[in-house]
């Protein structure tokens, strides 16, 4: 068992939503009152009978839809929270990448925070002081360590937190979505480095809806589903089966992302089909949709676009012409209707989106759709002003002859 990093056996944690009033609350109370929580009918499990074993030198990727209890896995395994049921094992020292800033203060100046960071991160003050330099250079902060943190933008401060996180000295290292961090230069230079400690033998536990990332960093993956580890594998045949299971998922909704459908919506009009004609797209590229609507009679309605990230904030919203509207009006002919539209691909970063389709009718909303799409990065390696190599992304554009221009 000395090649063992990471160790689980039948992990499970049980959370109690927040006690309510009214008949709910009082049933809730009564069971906690006689010594059965289990059965309580306000809880729930985010984590059921997970086990599996993690090599040294092993980089894992952890897949599953939001809720899957991705998160809640790595607090347990990092010992955040105690798991309510089995146990779970770490050897070697361990370093954890899970939420950028933890501990920063506003009032304290960029080089009392790393020493703060750094101690939170579980490195002493000496390890801290003789990284310093590198953490600051990294960030790209020589001149504002003096200065109060509350000074900084944003950007800035997640910057000089990132370079602490980035600089543990750590045999396991626990990464959750923590590389949409500063521009794209900056983003590029983390994963250099990160790449560089994969490289140098350490085990590393990804969590990411960025499937390129995964698919680019680890040589295995874990898919959860409600809790419950469904799949243990290679890359390509988890990131498929996952795939697969976004598609299922939006089908059930009433997408159909090839094939048949089930037509759903209102009894005026319903989404027969809704597609998309590639769910793997690059930054740059556009988003290829086609929407099939049958109406029973000839009628006006509104239909939205918008795109969800993968945490379910609306991160774009598609509009017509000029017009800065959400909605877009059509006419509809009585039977089926074929619509088509390009949307311009042009996200802060790669990651996995939904498009979502929203139609209204005079009766109120007609119908909804769910499209599950990836971006992936297309990018172009380049020397900066620097000379130093950074990544850019690569725009696809075509030339064609203006004959309205004249040559004098």
């Amino acid at each position: 068992m000395e090649d063992i990093a990471i160790q689980a056996r039948s992990l499970g944690k049980r959370y109690r939503i927040r006690e309510t009033g009214g008949v709910t609350g009082l049933v809730d109370m009564a069971w906690r009152r006689l010594g059965r929580p289990g059965d309580a009918p306000n809880q729930f499990w985010a984590l059921k009978d997970v086990g599996f074993d993690i090599r040294k030198g092993e980089v894992v990727g952890i897949l599953g839809h939001n809720g899957a209890g991705k998160s809640t896995l790595l607090k347990v395994l990092t010992r955040i929270t105690n798991p309510t049921e089995g146990w779970a094992r770490i050897n070697g020292r361990v370093g954890m990448l899970l939420e950028v800033g933890t501990g920063f203060h506003p009032h304290l100046t960029g080089r009392e925070n790393v020493i703060v960071g750094g101690a939170i991160l579980g490195m002493s003050r000496q390890e801290t002081l003789d990284k310093y330099d590198a953490i600051v250079e990294f960030a790209e902060m020589r001149g504002f360590m003096d200065m109060p943190v509350g000074h900084y933008s944003s950007g800035m401060a997640l910057r000089l937190a990132l370079s602490v996180a980035v600089h543990l000295d750590a045999e396991v290292v626990f990464l959750d979505e923590i590389w949409a961090v500063g521009d794209h230069a900056f983003q590029h230079k983390t994963w250099q480095r990160i790449e560089s400690l994969i490289a140098s033998g350490r085990t590393f536990v990804i969590v990411a809806h960025n499937l390129q990332i995964i698919e680019r960093l680890c040589s295995r993956c874990l898919l959860l589903d409600h809790g419950v580890l469904t799949m243990d594998g290679s890359p390509a045949e988890v990131i498929a089966r996952y795939r697969d299971e976004l598609r299922r998922r939006s089908s059930a909704g009433g997408v159909n992302s090839g094939g048949d459908a089930a037509a759903i919506g209102s009894d005026s009009v319903e989404i027969v089909e809704a597609r998309l004609r590639s769910d793997d797209v690059h930054l740059g590229e556009v988003l290829d949709c086609q929407l099939v609507l049958e109406a029973r009679t000839a009628a006006k309605i509104t239909l939205g676009l918008s795109v969800r990230d993968s945490l379910g904030k609306t991160v774009a919203v598609c509009t017509q012409g000029e017009q800065p509207l959400p909605w877009a009006e059509l006419a509809l002919l009585s039977g089926r209707n074929r619509f088509r539209c390009a949307v311009p691909v042009v996200f802060p970063t790669a990651n996995t989106f939904d498009l979502i389709v929203e139609l209204r009718g005079e009766d109120g909303m007609a119908a909804y759709a769910e499209l599950p799409f990836t971006v992936t990065e297309h990018a172009v390696v380049m020397a900066d002003t620097a000379g130093h190599d950074v990544s850019v992304p690569a725009l696809t554009v075509d030339w064609t002859v203006d004959d309205g221009v004249v040559s004098g």
